[in-house]
């Protein structure tokens, strides 16, 4: 697995939903999510399928990660880069989108109902506070 950067230019139309034929089985679905709760400055993971017209050969599933607002994507990515490549299937392709909550595809990631983890699930209390 490689990682290469990619930038979207802004504007560009795009199309986000569930995909109608996965390629990734729960089972890689929920190795993803525990990689992702593993990193910090991730608020939300989604894989939803993509298409982006005259970029994209066809329609493909994405891990799209909504940062937290002071996270630094290269920051993220170093981190999570290791872990994507035990749990991504051999054979299988996965762009990894890191967007800021402030993106304008925030709302359509998340109408396409593929979250898979939420930053919510992870305890925000310092290891030290007990009340």
């Amino acid at each position: 697995m490689s990682i290469d950067e990619f930038r979207i230019d802004r504007g560009r139309e795009f199309f986000i939903g569930a995909p109608q034929d996965p390629q990734l089985t729960p089972k890689a679905k929920s190795a993803l999510a525990s990689a992702v709760s593993e990193v910090r400055g991730i608020q939300e993971a989604h894989v939803p399928q993509c298409l982006i017209p005259g970029v994209s050969e066809r329609p493909a599933q994405v891990l799209v990660l909504i940062l937290e607002p002071t996270a630094n994507a290269d920051t993220v990515m170093k981190a999570l880069g290791p872990q994507l490549r035990t749990v991504v299937p051999s054979g299988v392709v996965l762009d990894v989108w890191p967007i800021s909550l402030s993106n304008e595809m925030v709302p359509a990631v998340r109408a396409a109902g593929m979250e898979i983890f939420r930053a919510s699930e992870r305890s925000s209390r310092p290891w030290w506070r007990f009340w």
